[in-house]
């Protein structure tokens, strides 16, 4: 085989490996598949309205949180403490924060009727745990969102510049208020004493700000793309208007979050996924065709259990028919956690976190 011949044949796999999974996969993972469920979902919205029924009856998707949403929960734990440097690294997240969260489920139950002798919870304080976790999903979503815009564009070889970047960041930072102030909506009264008249005026504030902060967005991708002479590629993209759509499809029904959660769970998953491939010896990857889809699917079904240990056992004990149940405290707990981990374990401007994520990259140029 010539040179040429082996350049040529090198290339197109050099290609390929430009992406977390594949090209396609990264893309319909990251927000293209939530974009066409979020377009059908607002059209199903338009043409209910017209007969006056514009609900939308989600309980069919509980298998799919826990097909999904479960493991994604799961893949940030062993992320955090494998290697067990991170332990050292993180301590925060690693010890404290889990610890302070656990002695926080402890009191929810002392103090839940039945002392720590039967699973009944303190309401109050398990509302305080749930509305913490309800609230940091904000930072979590607009912050993830931002993340998968920057992983892509160092994967497409882009540079996104300060004042690009700060107009992105902006608009998702509005989106941000946007959840705040529409999920104080179902606060009691009595916690925002005189400025809770004022919470739907103010959220059709945000709102507005939310849509042109849409338009600004765009702009900065166009930007880019006059900048650089390259098109922002789907994959950055993809997760940036899907968090738009997600907003949008709650503000006209609230009762869709559970697909936004199944929205941000498979936007996460195919991440740790890499970091996991990418610790794997080649030798266990190449001995055998078909070795790494065999060892992601493992590694998918541990991810599984695990998460039905947390989420689903809890359902299982008897307990008061309580508004927040064990059930409810422990995943609002690992919810809570799971958000200040990926805080810790995913910025992309980290030199160790590039080179857990792209090691692969740099596999594929010593071909």
């Amino acid at each position: 085989m010539t040179a040429e011949s082996v350049s040529i044949a090198v290339q197109p796999a050099r290609a390929r490996a430009r992406a977390i999974i594949s090209p396609w996969v990264d893309f319909w993972c990251v927000g293209g598949l939530s974009i066409v469920v979020m377009v059908c979902v607002l059209v199903y919205l338009a043409v209910a309205g017209i007969d006056g029924d514009s609900s939308v009856n989600l309980g069919s998707l509980l298998l799919m949180q826990a097909l999904i949403n479960w493991p994604h929960f799961m893949a940030s734990y062993r992320l955090l403490y494998v290697p067990r440097e991170n332990i050292s690294r993180y301590p925060f997240a690693a010890i404290y924060v889990p610890g302070a969260l656990f002695l926080f489920v402890v009191l929810c139950l002392d103090f839940g009727e039945g002392g720590l002798s039967i699973p009944t919870v303190h309401q109050e304080l398990s509302y305080y745990l749930w509305l913490g976790a309800a609230f940091y999903l904000a930072w979590h979503y607009t912050g993830q969102a931002w993340g998968m815009v920057a992983s892509f564009a160092h994967l497409a070889g882009i540079k996104i510049l300060d004042s690009e970047r700060i107009l992105i960041r902006i608009g998702l930072r509005i989106l941000l208020a946007w959840h705040v102030v529409w999920g104080a909506q179902d606060l009691p009264a009595h916690w925002l004493g005189p400025l809770h008249p004022h919470i739907p005026a103010l959220l059709d504030v945000v709102s507005v700000l939310a849509v042109m902060a849409f338009f600004v967005g765009a702009a900065a991708f166009i930007q880019i793309r006059r900048r650089t002479g390259q098109n922002p590629t789907p994959q950055m993209i993809a997760p940036w208007l899907a968090i738009y759509l997600w907003y949008l499809v709650l503000n006209f029904e609230p009762d869709a979050y559970m697909l936004v959660q199944l929205s941000h769970a498979l936007q996460y998953l195919i991440f740790p996924l890499r970091v996991e491939l990418n610790r794997l010896p080649p030798a266990r990857t190449r001995s055998v065709p078909g070795r790494e889809l065999l060892w992601a699917g493992r590694y998918y079904m541990l991810l599984f259990l695990v998460g039905g240990i947390f989420f689903y056992l809890p359902t299982l004990l008897p307990s008061a028919n309580q508004a927040f149940s064990l059930a409810v405290v422990i995943a609002s707990a690992i919810s809570i956690h799971h958000y200040f981990v990926d805080g810790c374990i995913w910025k992309i401007s980290n030199k160790a976190v590039r080179s857990s994520l792209f090691a692969h990259l740099q596999k594929a140029q010593t071909v």
